[in-house]
């Protein structure tokens, strides 16, 4: 029957498309580029979508212009991709404003030019184009080709989620099991991705608890017609092991994301669960950073001036408070798990091992769980483990803050030292400060690494400080001295992530801790001073 009415609409847009009309003659483009009703037939495609758009109507121009970008039925030409795409958004299409302002933000068919693409974005996004308004939200986030502003990036962010949510089409021909039933029926802000609509998967990384990998996620989107059209999004697969059997560390993470990001649209999003149909492991769709992590970015960023360097500091203090103000704790910390699109900005991720403030995880009876180079001294000091806290957090993130300022991880001549980094980091060893730091920025550095957890600030707090910085010229001068007084060792660190290094997070054992609370251990103590 469905094919019967296929049938039909084809007939219909044939009719009125040899009667001249332009609707007619595009939809007409569309079935045979598609398949639909007929053959598919590329070059016949082209040659109804022209006549559209000879025509003059907009989403014609529009699809000649992908024709010409991705060589379906003509060779592939990007200038006149651009050309095309030019006509469709001055003629008032969202879509063709859309990948005008990606032509631009690519160089497709013209010059780089992220001021002009995110003009195109907000056209878009104001004609009410879901997409137009993420890549606006994002923007306005990350300062991208404009000034940032975190009220305007919730808003569109908010607009985007809302109409994209109205336009998604939501694959339901797939069996769902209970587990993840169950989770739907709990949050209603997630989806189901079906494994089969994620595609060319490849693995980045692996963690003790995980593995991720990219994809391109396949879904349909409604178009003017009625129809559908299939859109492709980059993500990040995020594969819990073992998850077959226990799902408890999956459930914990997505809660975490969903909890923060549905309010926090700004924050790193989570798009839905998906299950490997060959392990039965489930899996979280993430949003993915093309630029992996600041970890893997170290000695780029250490290249950065320094009103690039505060800027970047900026939204991981950003971030940091987001989760702090969910009465969440990170308890896991570090530059390998900040994600960033570009050098300037970054998300913070990972919350695997993020729990409520006052919470104590059942495997804290063993020891704790994190990087040794970012963990407080408290949490690895005295015979019983004290808990996390968001204190603990801002020791980790003055951590972050001398690997941003000096280009290089934390305690790197410790790598396969863990016991006596542990017990130096108990008795006060701390990173050396690079000569030349600006004494605003290094002051705010010892007060994120005090001993004492009550005098640590707050991630607000650290966050106002670099906004401060950032808005103020006497403060930006002092940094802006610091280009060129401070001496860096560029120098690119292949950092092993094996179970034995300190940057793989892991648990301390109370073995260790036990050892430093006797002071079991004779070893030369390194005092550094700052």
């Amino acid at each position: 029957m469905a094919s019967k009415h296929i049938e039909i609409k084809f007939v219909l847009y044939l009719k009125f498309a040899e009667g001249g009309n332009s609707n007619g003659q595009n939809n007409l483009g569309w079935c045979y580029e598609n398949g639909i009703g007929t053959d598919k037939d590329e070059k016949e495609a082209f040659e109804w979508y022209l006549k559209s758009a000879e025509g003059g109507n907009s989403n014609g121009l529009f699809n000649l212009g992908v024709c010409y970008e991705n060589g379906i039925g003509i060779d592939k030409d990007e200038k006149k991709a651009l050309e095309w795409y030019l006509k469709s958004a001055e003629g008032g299409n969202s879509n063709g404003q859309y990948n005008l302002g990606m032509c631009y933000e690519n160089g497709t068919g013209t010059n780089k030019d992220e001021k002009k693409a995110f003009e195109w974005y907000l056209i878009s996004a104001e004609s009410g184009n879901p997409d137009g308004q993420y890549e606006v939200g994002l923007r306005y986030r990350n300062g991208n080709g404009t000034l940032p502003n975190h009220e305007k990036a919730i808003e569109w962010l908010q607009k985007a989620r809302s109409n994209k949510d109205q336009k998604t089409i939501r694959d339901k021909n797939h069996y769902i099991d209970d587990f993840i039933t169950k989770l739907l029926n709990e949050n209603n802000s997630i989806t189901f991705i079906p494994f089969n609509k994620l595609k060319f998967v490849e693995k980045i990384g692996k963690g003790g608890f995980a593995t991720v990998y990219s994809a391109t996620w396949e879904y349909q989107v409604k178009n003017h017609t009625g129809g559908s059209y299939t859109q492709t999004d980059i993500v990040a697969l995020k594969l819990f092991h073992g998850s077959k059997n226990s799902c408890k560390e999956l459930i914990k993470e997505l809660n975490a994301y969903t909890n923060i990001g549905t309010k926090s649209p700004t924050f790193l999003q989570c798009y839905g669960i998906s299950k490997n149909v060959d392990t039965g492991e489930y899996i979280l769709v993430m949003q993915y950073a093309k630029m992996g992590s600041l970890r893997q970015n170290l000695h780029k960023v250490a290249q950065m001036k320094w009103e690039k360097k505060l800027e970047l500091l900026s939204y991981i203090a950003m971030d940091l408070n987001l989760i702090h103000s969910h009465s969440l704790i990170h308890r896991d910390l570090h530059s390998g798990n900040i994600f960033q699109n570009d050098l300037y900005n970054a998300y913070i991720g990972d919350l695997g091992f993020a729990t409520a403030v006052n919470k104590t995880l059942d495997s804290e009876s063993r020891g704790a769980y994190g990087a040794l180079p970012y963990m407080a001294p408290e949490i690895l000091h005295g015979s019983v483990f004290t808990k996390f806290t968001k204190a603990s957090d801002i020791y980790a993130f003055g951590m972050i803050m001398w690997e941003i300022s000096s280009g290089r991880v934390a305690f790197s001549e410790y790598e396969y030292d863990s016991l006596r980094l542990t017990i130096e980091i108990c008795e006060g060893l701390r990173p050396t400060i690079l000569r030349g730091t600006a004494l605003s920025y290094a002051e705010l550095l010892k007060r994120c690494w005090n001993d004492d957890p009550e005098k640590r600030p707050t991630a607000l707090e650290i966050h106002e400080t670099i906004l401060k910085w950032k808005n103020n010229p006497e403060f930006l001068a002092e940094f802006l001295k610091s280009d060129d007084e401070m001496v860096i060792e560029y120098k690119v660190f292949d950092i092993d992530n094996d179970d034995n290094s300190i940057y793989s997070s892991k648990f301390t054992s109370c073995v260790t801790n036990d050892v430093i609370s006797n002071n079991n251990i004779d070893i030369d103590f390194i005092n550094f001073k700052y």
